[in-house]
């Protein structure tokens, strides 16, 4: 007797000792789960276009199944369903589990690691899950409905590692996240346990808490800073008020972005470890803290939608090399530029757009390496289920950039400040550069040539500057380009038209250019452009002067000669005929 499996052919015999079956990103046939395999312990089918529903006698099938993939499928899971009672690894996500949470998962008190990432779960998350198995070290039920509070109760999940319970409904205030703490009683000079409150969840091996995007209230408690172990913290999109307690050490990543937190950045935050702080749309304030000095493994600092002030510190470039993402916008940031930046050799995203930043662009900002050999970093290398999460203007939009993406984005956003001086041809390296927005500043002079050398770029605003000048024809080599903005400064001259200069016909973008003429506008050409725009003083009036005199002096010597040739011909005819009269 023999079975199908996917497109082989395997005797039954051997398929009753049959220990793993996997058939990971690949198309294969259902019909084998109406087999009995007495000896198979591990069963992957992620991402193998199955479908159809699992049937509910599944642990009788399968009963010393102790791990089971069937995630990014389009799988149905009966409510009745009765899984494996062995299985210590499970992992739906992307299935159909929902609408009601799984009850059978009560039978599983073996169970370590659990998934139902997007499983179409919208119920309330019942008391009972925090204690159906004391073996489980990661559990995700992200992106779901689900609703209710966090636990108010006394919990010990003492060997969970991760919990990710991200982009729900769950409301309520922040628990106690604690460990067993032993502490020297010095009455009796002995040691004895800490006491808890009654919300206190006893995780003393939890490396990373996921939370985000939920409605949850309240302050972080401090306690948060008593996990040795924990390393990844992202509590953002929430309601969280009061201030950051100052007590942390060893966190890799810390993400309290879209809260109500507010006051002073605590000094603890930054250590040695950190690689990732995004604090952004908060109400933070006070100047750039000295402590940022000691981040220097960080890669990602996000301080966006704040009241930070002072100036950016140089600083800055010279003890955070590994800089590879700085979002400041929206803050009251004041000074110049430093040109030290120019240190931050993977820093291929900076957004200082929306502060009071005044002088010069630094000529330094064309040493960016990553910016012009796509060197890129690796921030998220090891990070396996953090989700980035970063806003940026673009195209005169609020774009989120989520997941790996802000990674692998080159871009440059001085707009809305109060920059002045020439754009730094130098610019013109960053070969890999996709946005640069210097729109909404006091920028002036002409633009270089070589802006045709930024064959990656696709956004390009200047708008609401002083520039001057042609615009370069160099420029229909920006073959990338599907976004330009040269409205409201002072160019002149033909605007070039050829790659995708003829594509972009939108006459809004160079609008208030008084000297421009030619496609998209209504404003046809002469057979020369105008050596000058209208109305700008003239440097060579004096040479046109002259030219004048010239061409003057030439019609009106032509103008004599004729008349004193011809004058002298009547005369002399005049002579000729008196003479002849008089003969």
């Amino acid at each position: 007797m023999h079975h199908s499996v996917g497109h082989c052919q395997v005797g039954w015999g051997t398929l009753s000792l049959l220990r793993l079956l996997t058939f990971p990103y690949n198309s294969v046939y259902g019909s084998f789960l109406q087999l009995r395999l007495p000896s198979l312990q591990a069963l992957y089918l992620s991402s193998t276009n199955f479908n159809g529903t699992i049937p509910y006698y599944l642990g009788q099938l399968f009963p010393e199944l102790d791990m089971l993939d069937l995630s990014y499928n389009n799988i149905a899971v009966r409510p009745d369903w009765v899984p494996p009672p062995k299985l210590k690894y499970l992992h739906m996500n992307d299935c159909k589990v929902g609408p009601r949470f799984p009850s059978w998962l009560q039978n599983l008190k073996n169970l370590s690691s659990l998934g139902m990432s997007n499983a179409s779960i919208g119920d309330v998350l019942p008391l009972w899950f925090w204690n159906f198995s004391l073996d489980i070290v990661d559990i995700d039920l992200s992106h779901n409905e689900i609703k209710g509070k966090l636990p108010a109760c006394s919990l010990k999940l003492t060997n969970l590692k991760s919990l990710d319970l991200s982009h729900n409904y769950l409301e309520g205030q922040l628990p106690q996240f604690s460990s067993y703490l032993v502490d020297l009683d010095p009455a009796h000079g002995s040691f004895s346990r800490s006491t808890f409150s009654n919300t206190s969840i006893i995780v003393p091996n939890l490396w990373e808490l996921y939370i985000s995007s939920n409605k949850i209230t309240g302050s972080i408690p401090s306690s948060l800073c008593e996990l040795n172990y924990l390393q990844v913290l992202d509590l953002s999109k929430n309601m969280i008020e009061g201030v950051i307690p100052n007590c942390w050490n060893s966190l890799i990543i810390m993400d309290l972005s879209y809260n109500n937190l507010h006051g002073i950045i605590p000094a603890s935050i930054c250590s040695t470890f950190l690689w990732v702080l995004h604090l952004s749309n908060n109400e933070f304030f006070g100047e750039f803290p000295l402590s940022f000095q000691n981040c220097t493994s960080l890669r990602s600092l996000d301080l966006e939608h704040n009241k930070i002030s002072g100036s950016i510190p140089a600083w800055l470039g010279e003890n955070l090399r590994r800089l590879e993402i700085l979002e400041l916008r929206f803050n009251m940031l004041t000074g110049t530029i430093p040109p030290q930046l120019e240190n931050l050799t993977y820093l291929h995203l900076i957004d200082v757009s929306n502060n009071h930043l005044s002088g010069a662009i630094p000529h330094s900002f064309g040493n960016f390496t990553a910016m012009k050999t796509n060197n890129l970093g690796r921030v998220w290398s090891g990070i396996e289920y953090y989700v980035n999460n970063i806003e940026i203007n673009m195209k005169g939009r609020e774009f989120q950039l989520e997941g790996r993406i802000p990674s692998l984005f080159i871009c440059i956003d001085l707009s809305n400040n109060m920059l002045s001086g020439e754009i730094p041809e130098e610019l013109a390296h960053l070969s890999f550069l996709q946005s640069l927005n210097l729109s909404r500043n006091q920028l002036l002079g002409q633009l270089s040539e070589k802006m045709g050398e930024l064959r990656w770029l696709e956004v390009l605003d200047l708008s609401v500057n002083n520039l001057s000048g042609v615009i370069p024809p160099t420029m229909i080599n920006l073959t990338s380009l599907n976004h330009l903005n040269l409205s409201y400064n002072n160019f002149y001259g033909e605007i070039p038209y050829g790659g995708q200069f003829q594509v972009l016909l939108d006459p809004s973008i160079y609008f208030g250019n008084q000297g421009l003429c030619g496609v998209p506008l209504n404003t046809k050409c002469e057979i020369e452009a105008p050596a000058q725009p209208p109305g700008l003083p003239n440097n060579e009036d004096d040479n046109n002067l002259e030219a004048i005199w010239f061409y003057l002096s030439m019609s009106l010597g032509f103008i004599f000669g004729f008349w004193a040739i011809f004058g002298a011909l009547i005369l002399k005819k005049k002579v000729e005929v008196c003479l002849f009269s008089i003969c």
